[in-house]
């Protein structure tokens, strides 16, 4: 079933002139401004180039290359002799000579192929001192975040970081489908990093055949990449199955004495206690303690993410079944608190595992099956 948002307008508004064009609304109707964004739909959008070169670096690049200076006089009739810019006085009898008037020089005019609606966001969202807009869809956000890596306006992805975020963990198939068509393996830019943030919200949805309309706007390599991805982290997870328990609960980064805690120190749960009430080398946690593990490796085995073991069903129930036990129930305080550190721990070893798997580090499979051979290592 598609999870699509439907789309909700948004239209900027423009004032009519002559010649079937329009200015822009406020801020951008300022004709003393040095740079005409012209759109597909021909509004004008007075802007300041400094403001662009900050902002952009597909501006600035364009910026830093000679444009000819165009003047109003020039431009409205290039028929007309001005004469010579340098005159003398007429009737001086001394040699001063002056500048005769000069008109200003014409805004730069850039033709770009997006909408005044997209423009007017993207501009909104970037200039100094204008309220930013807001998106109440998906949909309504998707044109400004294809403009803004176009031009690599980086500040743009800032600003609507929050907003994504919230965004892709509800849909992240979708976020994931459309910043894959405009990011690449290892281009480091802000639609390959959106791509990552949405693969790592993939990982939380129990069902990772659901389906997106984006979907059909990327090929087949780059979905593969998604379910790999997601492959991958589900193996490195189910590792933990096969840890023994006290090798883990000594080993870095917790270092801590298997004895601390209580579901290894029940003398009634396992039988490695020995008379002076120390466990052997292969004793095990106590029965209610091994069933815990080994749900919350069933758990990540279906959602291999950090969340999915923070379900607090899964702490009432070991909690409970540890009360059943005469040894763990006089444990009653410090077991919930012990029980809560543990989830804590284990959740942080689960994203320590989950972020040494990247989705560049994927290869790419051609539709042959065979993978492909980066450019650079052919």
């Amino acid at each position: 079933m598609s999870n699509t948002e439907p789309e909700t307008p948004m239209q900027t508004p423009s004032t009519s002139t002559s010649g079937g064009r329009a200015d822009a609304a406020n801020p951008f109707d300022r004709p003393s401004e040095d740079v005409v964004l012209r759109t597909s739909d021909e509004t004008e959008f007075y802007v300041n180039k400094w403001v662009l070169r900050d902002i952009s670096s597909f501006f600035a690049d364009m910026f830093d290359v000679p444009q000819p200076t165009v003047t109003k006089a020039e431009d409205a009739s290039s028929d007309i002799d001005l004469g010579p810019s340098i005159s003398r006085l007429e009737g001086s009898t001394g040699d001063v000579e002056v500048s005769a008037p000069s008109s200003p020089p014409l805004p730069t005019v850039i033709p770009v192929t997006e909408d005044a609606t997209t423009l007017g966001l993207l501009l909104k969202l970037c200039y100094p001192s204008v309220n930013l807009p807001t998106f109440p869809t998906f949909d309504s956000m998707k044109p400004v975040l294809a403009a803004a890596h176009k031009y690599d306006i980086e500040h743009v992805f800032d600003v609507l970081r929050p907003r994504l975020r919230e965004i892709s963990r509800k849909t992240p198939v979708r976020v994931f489908a459309f910043a894959a068509r405009y990011g690449s393996r290892g281009d480091g830019s802000r639609m390959s990093a959106l791509m990552q943030d949405a693969a790592r919200d993939f990982l939380t949805l129990p069902d990772m055949w659901c389906y997106a309309d984006e979907l059909a706007s990327i090929d087949a390599a780059t979905y593969y990449r998604l379910i790999m991805y997601r492959n991958l982290c589900t193996s490195a997870l189910q590792e933990l199955r096969h840890t023994p328990l006290r090798a883990w609960f000594s080993g870095p980064p917790w270092f801590s004495q298997p004895q601390e805690w209580i579901w290894f120190s029940c003398c009634g749960q396992h039988p490695g206690k020995n008379w002076n009430h120390d466990c052997d080398q292969d004793c095990t946690a106590a029965t209610w303690f091994q069933a815990h593990w080994a749900r919350l490796c069933d758990v990540l085995g279906k959602t291999p993410h950090a969340e999915a073991i923070r379900d607090p069903k899964l702490a009432d129930q070991v909690l409970q079944e540890a009360y059943r036990c005469e040894g763990c129930r006089t444990y009653k305080v410090s077991g919930s608190e012990q029980i809560r550190r543990f989830t804590n721990l284990f959740a942080a070893d689960v994203e320590k595992r989950l972020s040494k798997i990247s989705l560049d580090n994927i290869p790419c499979i051609a539709l042959t099956g065979e993978p492909e051979v980066p450019p650079d290592e052919a």
